[in-house]
């Protein structure tokens, strides 16, 4: 049986610390497994010689590993990185992003903020409720008479 390869952990994010060793993984299955795995970042390809990033791959059957190995990360190594697996059957490729470890991003930013906005509104409620509730009560005798 062959068919096209195809990439199993697609569209992901990766952190990784200034100065320390990243490393962004590609899995997928190939059939046949004869086929090849590259990286890619604006366009060019990465993890080949005199390049500094290394490409490790594994092979378990039909399935593969294949592991982008950037060793003591700089600033300019954050951003988007593609990896591509190809068979003589097909092509098929994800997409990968290198962020800095404690880097918001726009879903925390929303996310906080839509956090602080409930808070607040739960906070005015009760206020409000506490005011509704005292002056209620204060208007209401509690032990009425009667004549």
């Amino acid at each position: 049986m062959k068919r096209k390869p195809q990439i199993l952990n697609r569209d992901g994010s990766v952190y990784a610390i200034l100065g320390e060793t990243a490393h962004i993984r590609c899995t997928g299955e190939m059939i046949p497994n004869h086929g090849s795995v590259s990286w890619r970042r604006k366009g060019y390809r990465v993890g080949t010689d005199p390049d500094p990033f290394e490409v490790l791959d594994e092979k378990f059957g039909t399935e593969f590993v294949s592991t982008l190995v950037i060793p003591a990360v700089q600033q300019q190594d954050f951003g988007t990185y593609e990896c591509f697996v190809e068979n003589e059957i097909g092509r098929d490729g994800a997409i990968f992003h290198l962020r800095e470890e404690g880097e918001l991003t726009l879903a925390s930013i929303i996310g906080s903020i839509l956090g602080l906005i409930f808070t607040l509104i739960i906070l005015a409620a009760a206020a409000y409720w506490r005011t509704i509730f005292t002056t209620t009560k204060s208007i209401v005798d509690p032990h009425p008479q009667y004549l």
